[in-house]
């Protein structure tokens, strides 16, 4: 392809034409969004397909067009209107914005060799305070412009056609190079744009022969003593003179096919396996005469030679005698079929590969035994090429052929949980009700059409629970208790069939539950699961299901009961009371806080509670779940107290054992805690309302802070904390706007911030204490030395050093720790966590390069023209060395008094961008 595009200049428009064909079209289908907007467009359509072409890179007379920062060229929604194509196709469109940009040109180039009269034609659209003028000039080299015309631009968001004939202009006729210049002007505002999608030029045949050389469009090899070489049309006999083939040694002969267009090669010394080859083809002349005007290379290479050993995919018992391991590729029957390879079930007297050589029948000499595992260890096993296999790979056996069926019930279900969204808290709950273990290896877990297999040996013991969640992670993390992570798709919310069947495909277990009556009606979505205490009678009668008793957290107002792993929790209430809060309304007077009533002897008991000395009194309140303490000897500000309390008992006499610990601060001293805005997710790869934003804040102090009644401000909003969230020395709080959408994206739990999204543009972002005074503050701006990334780019900004000065933007950076996917953009984001560095990445796009890269002793650093200083941070940030490297291309750094790990190197520029790659030291 690339020695095809060397021909655009001489080439022209190739094949027939005819009246009016399409020259080239672009239509911005995979346009990339700022800040990786390509700058160079080849046509993707027409009869100059990949060879016209649209600049804005500086060359063929067009402008240097700003694709970060200060972004003048992005890829905005596209339209139908002008696409010629069968399909037409409104994903993308090119997009030209700001009033920086006013003066600067595109240029589209492309041939008019044999053809005559041009019509340039493309779909528009733009804002108010877009561009108001587009300047149109002609030019044969690309160095001097004619201007031929000025039309007024669109500024509505209505798409129309502007087109502009050539046709009146001859110099352009058959010319073996055009290039058409579109200058910009008018813009009034930053943000305002002109879109530009379906871009086409057609023009007419100025003769009817063929004036045009033939071109390869491809070479390859079909065999290792074979090479096929096809043109773009029919040639003459000089393609079968073997001189015009060089590169391959001697060919024995050139033959064409009847359509004349390929060409078969035959070698007299044949290629080698697996090794590539270049073949160049010159001289070649079509059947009107016209000769190749330069000649063409490719590379051709028959096999790849394979380095790769083979891995076992899987293996499982057939009958109780025989089992069978797959590979992923064909092995040699040498290796595979010697029966020592394979240990760990009584001994394989025979390993037999079957006929496409990718799986072993293993013959045992003993039966394996129903319903017990076994392991299976295969190790040495080669490939056709002679790879060994990397390393031993174990497999479970398992096999039942018993007739009975396991006495396991489905005694608890979580289907509609109180959440917004995907149910992470929805679970279900298997109890064994037999008297043997059952190994559910194999077992299908069924819901709605969703099913699920179990590949893994799973043993649930007699009078035992086995919980499957949906999301095993959030489950285990709220419930507390382990799940395993089965099916990945949400219980219907209206009832539905569950059912469990064991390997042989026996029903073990069914239930119909639905959420009218007789069914409880309480677990759909008030937050309570339905629960079946009595395994022995029939779970398929609604009216013997209850509700779970168990209270953990609430979710959306409501609080969550259920008995996960527990079986039921009786209705009348055994359980003790729960101290759920304390804090200091004053130097001498602490409350404490009951999830229940509770009685007034215990209550009332100084005795029960401890740790801040001796005590006045214990006063419970009206309602006697809240009990006043008086101090007698007064805290003091600023510093932490741990308050215990205990053997406090309810109104059923059911008795606290349980200590519960809080710690009791009240700090009314101007001094402020110590904690730092250290990542800032302020522009997410989102359409509409930014859902994903963040604020994320560490406590780089020596204690324990509390940010009920703190105050986040950011712009005109700010939103005071009111929630109780203890953050110890350390630890990190993150404050989203959307905490619904945050924490199911990230996968963290975050603290309601302003329900305003944070500013685009940059603004201060401010932390007050509950006594008003600034605690921290952050003026960031989208534009460099900030990382520009951040910016709609689907990076967050990241401090990754907490102790240096976050309102300094050299010292900020951004993640590189991959979330997901939003809007088809990558987000990378680190809320919750101190920076992650993922991987030494190598950055084609950047504007500087590294090698090596794991690096030694010695960095080389490449592409510094235009650099005033590289600097080498450590992986948490801190600054280890920085040179100042104006007037240089290429800087050798020194490496070899560092330790192995990564490193970031970060070249500030002239114009005052900076760019950030990684670089690992491995030695």
């Amino acid at each position: 392809m690339k020695k095809i595009l060397l021909l655009f200049a001489f080439l022209g428009v190739m094949g027939n034409a005819f009246s009016q064909d399409l020259i080239c079209a672009w239509h911005y289908d995979t346009l990339l969004a700022s800040p990786n907007t390509q700058v160079v467009h080849p046509a993707d359509s027409g009869i100059l397909d990949g060879i016209a072409m649209v600049y804005m890179d500086g060359t063929a007379g067009s402008s240097v067009w700003v694709v970060g920062g200060t972004t003048e060229v992005n890829s905005f929604a596209g339209t139908t209107l002008n696409d010629e194509r069968l399909t037409p196709n409104s994903s993308q469109a090119l997009a030209v914005v700001g009033s920086n940009a006013n003066g600067k040109s595109i240029v589209i180039g492309f041939s008019m060799f044999g053809y005559e009269d041009p019509v340039l034609s493309f779909a528009t659209r733009g804002t108010g305070t877009g561009f108001d003028t587009h300047i149109y000039a002609y030019s044969t080299d690309g160095i001097v412009f004619t201007n031929f015309d000025t039309i007024p631009a669109t500024q509505t968001s209505t798409w129309a056609v502007e087109t502009v004939d050539l046709t009146s202009i001859n110099t352009v006729d058959d010319s073996p190079i055009v290039y058409i210049r579109i200058t910009f002007d008018g813009a009034t505002s930053a943000s305002g744009n002109n879109r530009m999608d379906n871009i086409s030029v057609y023009a007419s045949s100025i003769s009817g022969g063929d004036i045009v050389p033939p071109v390869v469009n491809s070479a390859e090899a079909t065999s290792l003593s074979n090479v096929w070489v096809v043109f773009n049309e029919a040639v003459g006999v000089s393609a079968e003179n073997t001189a015009n083939y060089t590169g391959l040694g001697t060919i024995s002969s050139a033959v064409r096919t009847a359509s004349l267009d390929s060409v078969q090669l035959t070698l007299a010394t044949p290629l080698t396996f697996g090794i590539p080859d270049t073949v160049c083809i010159d001289n070649v002349a079509d059947t009107a005469g016209n000769v190749m005007l330069m000649s063409q290379c490719f590379e051709v290479q028959y096999g790849v030679i394979d380095f790769t050993p083979p891995t076992a995919l899987d293996a499982w018992a057939e009958d109780i005698n025989t089992v069978k391991v797959v590979f992923d590729e064909a092995v040699r029957d040498t290796s595979a079929e010697n029966a020592s390879h394979y240990t760990g079930l009584t001994p394989v007297s025979t390993a037999v590969l079957n006929a496409g050589l990718d799986t072993v029948t293993l013959n045992l000499s003993s039966s394996l035994t129903s319903g017990i595992m076994d392991t299976l260890y295969v190790e040495g096993v080669r490939d056709t090429s002679n790879n060994a296999m990397a390393a031993m790979q174990m497999f479970p056996i398992f096999i039942d052929t018993s007739t009975t069926v396991a006495d396991l019930v489905i005694t608890e279900i979580m289907y509609n949980p109180p959440e917004s969204g995907t149910d992470s808290l929805e679970f279900i709950e298997i109890y064994n009700n037999g008297s043997t273990s059952v190994n559910i290896f194999n077992y299908e877990l069924a819901y709605g059409s969703t099913s699920y297999t179990f590949d893994t040996a799973i043993l649930i013991a007699p009078a035992t629970y086995f919980l499957v969640g949906i999301k095993a992670d959030k489950s285990t993390a709220f419930y507390g208790v382990p799940f395993y992570h089965g099916p990945s798709v949400g219980l219907s919310n209206s009832g539905t069939f569950i059912t469990i069947k064991n390997s042989s495909g026996a029903m073990v277990d069914t239930v119909f539950y639905d959420d009218v009556s007789p069914w409880p009606t309480e677990p759909d979505a008030d937050g309570y699961s339905l629960s079946f205490c009595d395994p022995n009678l029939d779970n398929n009668d609604g009216a013997l299901w209850g509700i779970g008793n168990n209270a953990f957290s609430i979710v959306n107002g409501n609080m969550v009961y259920a008995d996960p792993g527990q079986g039921c929790t009786p209705a009348v209430d055994t359980l003790p009371p729960i101290a759920t809060t304390a804090w200091a309304t004053d130097f001498s007077t602490v409350k404490v806080r009951f999830n229940e009533p509770v009685e007034t002897s215990s209550g009332q008991n100084t005795a029960n509670y401890t740790g801040l000395g001796t005590l006045g009194s214990a006063v419970l309140n009206a309602g006697s779940d809240t009990v006043t303490l008086s101090l007698s000897t007064p805290l003091i500000s600023g510093v932490p107290d741990t308050l215990y309390v205990t053997g406090i008992a309810d109104m059923n006499t059911n008795s606290m054992w349980q200590v519960y610990e809080f710690i009791i601060l009240l700090d009314t001293s101007t001094t402020a805690a110590n904690l730092v805005i250290t990542e800032i997710m302020y522009n997410p790869p989102e359409s509409g309302t930014d859902s994903l934003e963040f604020i994320e804040i560490y406590n780089n102090d020596m204690i324990a802070v509390n940010l009920l009644d703190y105050k986040i401000s950011y712009g005109s909003t700010f939103k005071v904390i009111d929630v109780a969230q203890t953050m110890n020395p350390g630890d990190y709080a993150v404050i989203s706007i959307n905490p619904t959408a945050a924490d199911a994206f990230y996968g963290i739990s975050s603290i309601p911030g302003p329900g305003v999204g944070i500013s685009n543009g940059g603004t201060s972002i401010t932390l007050h204490n509950p006594n008003g005074i600034l605690v921290d503050s952050v003026a960031y701006l989208p534009t460099a030395p900030w990382p520009t990334e951040a910016n709609g780019g689907g990076y967050s900004l990241t401090l990754c050093n907490p102790s240096l000065d976050n309102n300094d933007a050299l010292n900020w950076s951004y993640s590189t720790n991959f979330i997901g996917f939003v809007d088809t953009m990558s987000v990378f984001a680190d809320p919750g966590a101190a920076c992650i560095v993922t991987a030494v990445e190598e950055n084609t796009n950047s504007a500087f390069n590294l090698f090596p890269n794991p690096a030694n002793d010695i960095l080389n650093i490449t592409g510094l023209e235009n650099a005033e200083s590289v600097s080498l941070y450590s992986a948490m940030g801190s600054l280890i060395n920085k040179e100042e490297i104006s007037g240089v291309s290429s800087f050798e750094m020194n490496l070899s008094n560092l330790p192995e790990a990564l490193y970031i190197v970060r070249v500030r520029f002239n114009d005052g961008t900076i760019e950030s790659r990684m670089v690992m030291i491995a030695r």
